[in-house]
Formats: C-alpha cells, structure tokens, sequence
C-alpha cells in the first residue's frame, strides 16, 4: 500500500511525504540541494510521518539514538554512494519555530530522504519531545 501526501509550508516550499510497505521518503520537485521547510504554521508533515511509520512498520516506538545506524541526521543512499541529511534548525529562538532541513544525496532525483524503520523511531521520539502534542497521533 503507497500513501502519500504533499505538504506546503508558509513560503510555499513543497515536500512530498510518499510511504510504501518497506521505507518512507520525502521528496521534492525542486531541483536543489537542500529543502528548508517552515514548521511555524502547521506541524501536520510531521504527524503524517508518524501515522504513516505506524502502519508501515509493525511495532513502531520511538526511542533514542543509540548508535550510527540509527541517527537520521544523515542517510547514505547505497546505489548513488552519496550521503543526504535530515535535521531541525531553530528559527528566531522559538521553542516551537524550527525549520526541517533535508538534504538530498548528490545524483538523487525527486526522492531527498529514505527513512527505514530505526531512522523513524528517532526521528519520531526527537519529534515528540520538541512537540508532545504529536505522541497521540491515530493510525
């Protein structure tokens, strides 16, 4: 099952959250480098990233990153040798007023970021202590 849903921020920057049976990318039709997405007005991009790893991955839990290999700050695209990343910037010294940064991997097409299931869990329990509000998130 592919669900998928595009998400505009204030400045009218786009990023299109598309998850399927194996991962979740977020992608874009902007032919840049790097996406710096306003979370100021609406959060839902990242509520939608929580219901869809709920239902893609059997037992989903956020928990911290433990190691490397679970840290979503960066992400190594294997087929393209290149790495992307994926962080949270402050804006204007508001708790609750950050930007969403992905980086894409160099070569990449539309898709910028691929989280797999342990990226997720520590996107998702970074997430949640920024915005508590998101923990109750429904399938």
């Amino acid at each position: 099952m592919v669900e998928s849903n595009a998400f505009t921020d204030k400045y009218g920057k786009q990023i299109l959250v598309v998850g399927n049976r194996a991962n979740i990318e977020l992608a874009s039709t902007e032919n840049t480098e790097r996406i710096i997405f306003d979370l100021e007005m609406s959060i839902d991009i990242l509520q939608f990233i929580y219901k869809v790893a709920k239902r893609t991955w059997k037992n989903f839990t956020p928990k911290e990153a433990l190691s490397d290999s679970s840290d979503y700050y960066t992400y190594y695209d294997k087929r393209l040798d290149s790495e992307g990343g994926l962080y949270f910037v402050s804006n204007n010294q508001k708790e609750k007023s950050l930007k969403l940064i992905v980086e894409r991997p160099y070569g990449a097409g539309k898709a910028y970021y691929k989280f797999n299931k342990v990226r997720c869990e520590t996107f998702i329990y970074d997430v949640i202590k920024r915005f508590p509000e998101i923990a109750g998130v429904k399938e």
